[in-house]
């Protein structure tokens, strides 16, 4: 089972506005325990915008996204602040 799974994860801003922003589009990735992962893409690209997502900074838009099996959806805050200490490097 892998550490993180995101499974067709999409991230709007400013959703219905005339300024919307689709920053991801379906995106899925799995990354197993102890796994060194680079992104890498042009400005805008939504780099930081997966970060934050898998950083358990803000949920997604649509899609899941799971830290050992648990949906972040699911989680309480305190065990996002614990995940993001022990297992999350930027």
């Amino acid at each position: 089972m892998p550490l993180i799974e995101l499974k067709d994860v999409s991230k709007v801003y400013n959703r219905n506005l005339p300024n919307e922003v689709v920053a991801l589009r379906n995106i899925n990735i799995e990354i197993a325990a102890g796994a060194m992962v680079c992104l890498q893409g042009a400005s805008g690209s939504g780099k930081s915008t997966l970060l934050s997502i898998i950083g358990c900074i803000f949920p997604p838009s649509s899609g899941r996204a799971a830290i050992a099996g648990r949906p972040l959806s699911r989680l309480p805050d305190r065990f996002m602040t614990i995940h993001r200490r022990r297992n999350i490097g930027f």
